[in-house]
């Protein structure tokens, strides 16, 4: 018979408990970060239908209707909630988008703006952006073209917020990406696309300065959308503009809804999850839905109840079809 010393049993056994309280201590772990830590991937759902008019910084006329940005709700995912995450129905588990939705909603909220202060050839009325009221003549921005009312949207790239974005040191090249000036009698128009310009500036501790104009904030009427991110409220926020700029009723009285992102030439963009912001629209009860022409396919699918999906590809396409369907306004390409 072979006897065990005791003290040898008992550092087995302290050996294995210690081997199992380290297990459970990684088991842990790993519960605690598949819990807490976030996954490059979100649930997306309808989100809240927006009423334009409810929402805008400046007073908004009341001519029946309704102007509608659609959205959809996303809520990141832990990783534990990406494996128990039972996508169907209204629900989708998709990639996070990349990039700066915050700058690309104020960016559409510049461009809206611009966009039917253009169309409508009405002073400029830019939530963003710095507008030029003063161009020395023979000035480094004179010799480049700009003018009294054109709108300096970016440098080199980055987007100008407002004039003192340009009250900073210059030398040497800059591009500057300009919305034309208004200038004209109302009424929607075909539209002078935006533009960029090289200047050649001495050195200076004020771009503003050295460039030879004097800036100041286009006037605000802007929409406040907490939470909304991304461009793809930038097409009805541009009908909206149009049908507060001008005189009549550009919808007609009915509810419109939609998605799109536009550029400052009105063309409209591709956005994501058509889908089920059309679903929100329906839900909403909206009689017409404009969706950007290529992804039309995807609102029709997603359709319920009685809304008319009208696919576009410029700003202009919306407006004209509106016109052709009871709005009445002078933003009308046939209006006096």
């Amino acid at each position: 018979m072979t006897t065990i010393p005791i003290y040898g049993q008992a550092r087995r056994g302290a050996r294995r408990t210690g081997g199992f309280l380290v297990v459970t201590a990684l088991l842990a772990l790993a519960v605690i970060y598949a819990v807490t830590q976030q996954a490059p991937r979100v649930s997306v759902r309808p989100g809240p239908v927006v009423d334009l008019a409810a929402h805008a910084t400046a007073s908004f006329p009341d001519r029946g209707g309704s102007w509608l940005a659609t959205t959809v709700r996303a809520d990141r995912l832990t990783l534990w909630g990406r494996l128990a995450a039972r996508p169907g129905g209204e629900t989708r588990v998709v990639d996070a988008a990349p990039g700066a939705a915050d700058e690309s909603m104020r960016e559409s909220q510049t461009t809206s703006t611009l966009l039917a202060s253009m169309l409508t050839r009405r002073a400029a009325v830019g939530a963003r952006g710095a507008q030029i009221v003063a161009c020395a003549p023979d000035s480094p921005a004179w010799r480049a073209g700009l003018r009294p009312g054109d709108v300096i949207v970016r440098v080199d790239g980055r987007l100008v917020q407002r004039p003192a974005d340009l009250d900073v040191p210059a030398a040497g090249a800059v591009r500057l990406l300009v919305a034309p000036g208004v200038r004209g009698r109302e009424g929607v128009t075909s539209l002078a696309p935006a533009r960029e310009a090289e200047l050649a500036l001495p050195a200076d501790d004020s771009l503003a300065r050295a460039a030879g104009v004097r800036l100041a904030s286009p006037r605000v009427a802007a929409f406040t959308l907490p939470g909304v991110q991304g461009p793809s409220a930038g097409l009805m926020m541009t009908l909206a503009h149009l049908d507060a700029l001008t005189p009549g009723r550009l919808n007609g009285g009915r509810v419109i809804a939609g998605t799109g992102s536009v550029g400052l030439s009105g063309q409209v963009g591709a956005v994501s999850e058509v889908g089920l912001k059309m679903r929100g629209a329906s839900r909403a009860r909206a009689q017409v839905f404009f969706v950007p022409a290529p992804q039309y396919r995807q609102a029709a699918q997603a359709a319920s109840g009685r809304v008319t999906i009208v696919p576009v590809s410029t700003v202009q396409d919306a407006v004209v079809w509106l016109c052709a369907h009871g709005g009445v306004s002078t933003a009308c390409p046939s209006a006096p």
